[in-house]
């Protein structure tokens, strides 16, 4: 039984692996900004500068959460203004999403078993694999509501 769980839970561990692995593999291609890469990123940039977004501040861009902006702004300041720097973080969340989605599964139904398979069909998702790799806020909603 002990040996099950832990073989498992290695399984599991093994799918949260290849889930950072395929986020982070040349995250920086495009080495552009793409889809709606450029007002989120600009976003961040002025929360790093200003503490507050100014570029933006039109009604269409205010009912954007603040959160996801100041993530993609984490990555600017650790790794530098470059395609990098502006997914880092959010290819993080994409990989945390996989791990909570197992945990819930695993917790909801029992078995660390069912965790292992909610994390597998999570983890081959091409929509949560693509919105964790650019700098939108998507994932990090995704996250933050697991």
């Amino acid at each position: 039984m002990i040996r099950a769980l832990g073989n498992r839970t290695v399984a599991i561990w093994s799918v949260v692996a290849a889930a950072l692995f395929m986020r982070l593999f040349r995250l920086s291609t495009p080495n552009t900004l793409i889809f709606d890469e450029i007002y989120y990123v600009d976003g961040a940039k002025d929360l790093l500068k200003f503490g507050v977004e100014v570029s933006a501040n039109k009604p269409e861009f205010i009912v954007h959460p603040p959160v996801g902006k100041w993530m993609i702004a984490l990555g600017i300041q650790i790794f530098g203004d470059n395609p990098f720097g502006w997914r880092v973080v959010v290819a993080f969340l994409g990989t945390l999403s996989i791990l909570l989605i197992a945990k819930i599964a695993s917790r909801l139904f029992g078995a660390l078993g069912y965790g292992l398979i909610a994390a597998l069909l999570a983890l081959f998702d091409g929509l949560n694999l693509v919105m964790s790799r650019t700098a939108l806020l998507d994932i990090t909603l995704t996250t933050f509501l697991l």
